[in-house]
This record gives C-alpha cells, structure tokens and sequence, in this order.
C-alpha cells in the first residue's frame, strides 16, 4: 500500500525533526505541496523562502528568522523523495543568510551532521 503524504503529514514531519535534530530552533510560518507546474516549482523537489522576525517594535530578531517550504506534489506518493528533501530544506532553514547555500561548506557540514546521526537512515 502506497502512503500518500498531505500538507498535515508534512508538518508534523517537520515538528518530529526540528525537535529531533535542530533543537527546535526552526520557525515555520507555513508548510505545502504544491503542484508541478506551479512556476516555483516547475521539475525542482522543494524550496525553501526565509524571512526575518520581528520583535514587537518591527525590527528583525537576531539570527532569528521565520521560513516558507514548498514541497513538489508529484512526489507525495513517496516518502521516500519528501522527507529527505524536507530535511534538504530544513538545513536552509538553518542557515539562511548563507549565500549560495548549496555550494557553501555550511550547508554541507549541516547535511553531513544530518547523516552521522541518523537523519536518513531507512530513507535511501
């Protein structure tokens, strides 16, 4: 039986490994699918948009931002492609002020982290 995973599965996979792996330092505003053929997403897994938060007069908390995923609905039907592209987008998350955060040794490093500890195991 194929499991199909929804917006709902998404963000409780999100809560599991931001507790599980990020300490809870990850502030979602908002998690989805969305189509294929949606012009964000036109053949790319996920994507990641971060924003600052702001503090109650409006201005930007330190190091704290709050971020977007979009996840491609052509893969819902395989957990298998969705959750290691949703801790893809987590490790954005965790670093946001990277530039050109897939080619920097940050991202990287916060990837391999991911992977010593377990993160993709029963994944690939």
């Amino acid at each position: 039986m194929i499991r199909i995973l929804t917006d709902r599965s998404l963000k409780i996979y999100f809560t599991k490994y931001n507790r599980k792996y990020f300490g809870e330092n990850l502030h979602l505003h908002s998690i989805r699918f969305v189509p294929n053929h949606h012009k964000l997403m036109h053949n790319i897994m996920g994507r990641t948009f971060c924003f600052d938060l702001m503090d109650s007069k409006g201005h930007p908390v330190k190091r704290n931002v709050e971020a977007k995923i979009i996840i491609n609905a052509r893969y819902k039907r395989d957990p298998r492609v969705v959750l290691p592209t949703l801790l893809h987008e987590m490790v954005h998350m965790e670093h946001p002020r990277v530039k050109d955060c897939k080619k920097s040794r940050t991202f990287e490093l916060g990837m391999r982290r991911l992977a010593l500890r377990g993160a993709f195991r029963k994944l690939w």
